[in-house]
């Protein structure tokens, strides 16, 4: 039989469309009652299955082009896994019950890329991410934004090491520019406070600074 006492178990093939088809050899497992799923639109999975739900390896794909291939617990993307969209977008690394949680890498289709730690789907913890104009950021992340320290490497060669607020040098930093000169100290978005800038004919100013 295919399905025995409603248990998928073993490796198969789920298409759902509104209500559902399914096709596949499973072999009995311990009785489970289990509800059939319902969901808007057209979706397929193929993979392995555990007392009635995905578990194990296995491959969802909607029709809007989203594909998950990867690791599943109980119905939930579990594990290691990749995600890619219709757009390009591709995301390779850590899930938790259906999000993305751990260490991942993720590709946007316009050769942007962020390397680093994940938890509920959010950017969070340490990680690298670049840009395609050759900006680089080098940090700790909170929220999907800068949040706390991390060097920024602008496209033009000037270097900011130091403190951050979302995507504002809010705090203690360092700058270095291209020209050569050197500034260390207080940031508000801009130089706003207490710092010293070391200039290359060997000048130093050090005092207050307010932008504008």
């Amino acid at each position: 039989k295919d399905v025995e006492y409603g248990i998928r178990e073993g490796g198969g093939y789920f298409l759902c469309v509104k209500s559902f088809f399914q096709k596949a050899k499973y072999r009995l497992a311990d009785y489970v009652p289990w509800k059939m799923i319902q969901e808007t639109g057209r979706w397929v999975y193929a993979g392995g299955f555990k007392r009635g739900m995905r578990n194990g390896r296995g491959v969802e794909r909607t029709e809007d082009g989203y594909v998950y291939e990867g690791e599943w617990e109980n119905d939930n993307r579990h594990g290691r896994g990749k995600e890619t969209w219709k757009s390009g977008n591709v995301y390779e690394g850590g899930f938790k019950n259906n999000v993305r949680e751990g260490k991942g890498l993720f590709r946007w289709a316009s050769g942007r890329v962020y390397d680093g730690e994940w938890k509920n789907n959010k950017k969070e913890g340490r990680a690298v991410e670049r840009w395609p104009n050759g900006d680089e950021y080098t940090g700790e992340y909170k929220d999907s934004v800068f949040g706390g320290n991390g060097v920024f490497k602008y496209k033009n060669g000037d270097t900011f090491s130091g403190q951050w607020s979302g995507v504002t040098k809010r705090g203690k930093g360092v700058m270095r520019y291209t020209d050569g000169r050197v500034y260390e100290g207080e940031w508000d978005k801009d130089i706003e406070g207490t710092g010293v800038m070391r200039y290359t004919d060997g000048t130093v100013y050090n005092g207050e600074w307010k932008q504008g």
